[in-house]
């Protein structure tokens, strides 16, 4: 039943009301298509981050993040562990460019991410291309004596238990071609899974490293993949 009114008939108010049907789906789709992508919403548990001409990687936005400082103090602590446990390493041209932990309800930290560089003459990555040609158990067997040396070295370190490499191989993403390594060791109270990628720039090194407790493997570890997976080095002048 229709009701006439101001002498519309009812095919056209058939055609009104079919007119404002299609209205009002071109509004929602234009509405939709105005929306931000998932990259580029504010609201993204990610930030992109770049260090100067550097490097430029995308980070987790609710962990916590030490000032320089305290990165610096990183630095020195870790060199006089390796010398303690027999390393001889130099930490003073090595720069933390980001030092990251991610915290409990109790303030402990249950993950961590450090990037740095260290500048120095190196492979380029045209080298580590021309590597990775090569069978990759001839390339773990290459690596593997130096991996196996550190998880050695490790056993000194106070609290340790146990400490053994889980693999070792050339890693890439979509701007890099990097040595990876990974070990787990058992600190007493806990398993923390560590991962370190190495990544020539023939006049510079890249380095970052992870770890994560392995009772949390599923969450923290698509995280470090994530980020891994977005570090670029910035063009080199």
């Amino acid at each position: 039943m229709y009701i006439f009114c101001s002498g519309i008939s009812p095919r056209q108010m058939r055609f009104s009301r079919h007119r404002e049907t299609r209205m009002r789906a071109a509004a929602l789709l234009l509405a939709i298509s105005l929306l931000p992508l998932p990259s580029q919403a504010a609201s993204s548990a990610f930030a992109t981050v770049q260090f100067g001409e550097v490097a430029q990687i995308t980070l987790p936005r609710n962990w916590t993040y030490m000032d320089k400082q305290v990165a610096d103090h990183l630095n020195t602590s870790s060199e006089a562990v390796l010398r303690l446990i027999g390393i001889a390493v130099s930490q003073g041209d090595n720069k933390i460019l980001v030092a990251a932990n991610a915290l409990d309800a109790n303030g402990k930290t249950k993950a961590t991410i450090r990037l740095s560089v260290r500048k120095a003459p190196s492979p380029t990555q045209s080298d580590m291309r021309e590597l990775a040609k090569q069978p990759p158990r001839s390339i773990e067997a290459a690596f593997l004596p130096s991996a196996n040396a550190t998880a050695e070295a490790m056993l000194k370190v106070p609290g340790i238990k146990s400490y053994k490499v889980r693999g070792v191989k050339l890693d890439r993403n979509n701007a890099l071609l990097c040595t990876w390594s990974s070990y787990e060791g058992d600190y007493g109270d806990r398993w923390v899974v560590s991962d370190t990628w190495i990544c020539p720039l023939g006049d510079r090194r890249i380095k970052l490293t992870t770890s994560y407790d392995k009772l949390l493997e599923s969450i923290y570890r698509p995280i470090i993949e994530y980020v891994w997976l977005s570090l670029t080095p910035m063009p080199s002048k």
